[in-house]
């Protein structure tokens, strides 16, 4: 999957009810995502009703954030071959669509988070699959 940030103020968020459980969850007015930039989504989670797109904001992210779906627009909505659903079972405590490694380690954020060295060298090999599976020449981050 691939998305582009339309937006990266709450304040943005015209529904009421939706920006209130943004803001349940995101405690700061701007976050730290470009408006126009590409992001590849690393696992996908359901939470309060929203959908959440774990990203990396950053190219030398260790780890991908979630940030609501409502901030960006979907320019390739395929999901990728090998992942997985898990419910409430994992890191994000929410029931999600996550690549195989993680999905089947409810654990895998904590040692990610903490830069565990085995972690992150599965982390580093699921955006080289994403990367290569979605064909990106122009790398979204």
């Amino acid at each position: 999957m691939i998305v582009v940030c339309k937006t990266n103020k709450t304040s943005d968020i015209v529904d009421d009810k939706h920006r209130a459980i943004i803001e349940k969850s995101v405690h700061l007015s701007e976050l730290g995502i470009d408006v126009g930039k590409k992001y590849l989504v690393y696992g996908i989670s359901f939470k309060n009703g929203l959908v959440w797109y774990l990203i990396c904001n950053e190219d030398d992210c260790q780890y991908p954030k979630q940030y609501c779906s409502l901030f960006f627009d979907i320019i390739e909505s395929t999901i990728p071959q090998g992942w997985e659903f898990t419910p409430m079972s994992n890191n994000l405590s929410s029931p999600a669509v996550l690549p195989a490694e993680w999905a089947r380690d409810g654990h895998f954020m904590e040692p990610l988070v903490d830069e565990d060295k085995s972690a992150s060298h599965v982390f580093e090999d699921i955006k080289r699959r994403l990367i290569s599976w979605h064909g990106c020449l122009d790398r979204p981050t």
